[in-house]
């Protein structure tokens, strides 16, 4: 059975994915919690991992590891400080960043990190957004993910992780 590591499990899409993986039986799934608190549903394992950040230790958390499904981010913050600006990239770049090295290190086979539409623009004039179209994030949140997805693909091109 593969070992799944959910970030964000206390969250709204990481505990419904936590939930679904748990149901189909085929994985075992450790949750990455921020604080201490209950199990997600779903999941029969959780790990203490703290703030994401730069300097999050993953070592616990992503020990016999297969995949890891990053859901976790800072978001909905609206107060435009340039300390929040700094805390979407601690979290969403530098963070991600953070635990693709440390999967690839750990021997991960595949990350798939849950960005976001806004990296592609606020509007799409010509109909539904696509994969070739040139990202266009605006605002901090946007920018960060933009900038999470780039480490992530910068640290899997010079290793064996997948990235999705």
């Amino acid at each position: 059975m593969s070992r799944v590591l959910v970030t964000g499990a206390s969250g709204f899409v990481g505990g419904a994915l936590c939930a679904a993986l748990g149901a189909t039986g085929a994985y075992t799934v450790r949750a990455a919690m921020r604080r201490a608190g209950p199990t997600p549903a779903g999941a029969t394992e959780s790990v203490l991992v703290g703030d994401i950040g730069a300097a999050t230790d993953w070592g616990a958390a992503l020990e016999g590891v297969d995949l890891v499904v990053h859901a976790a981010a800072r978001a909905h913050d609206l107060s435009r400080s340039a300390a929040e600006h700094d805390g979407y990239l601690e979290t969403n770049a530098r963070g991600s960043g953070r635990l693709a090295a440390a999967a690839a290190r750990a021997g991960v086979r595949r990350l798939l990190y849950l960005s976001t539409i806004k990296v592609n623009g606020e509007t799409s004039a010509d109909g539904a957004f696509s994969a070739s179209d040139a990202p266009r994030p605006r605002g901090s949140y946007a920018t960060s993910k933009w900038l999470g997805e780039q480490s992530i693909a910068e640290i899997a091109a010079g290793s064996a992780l997948e990235a999705v």
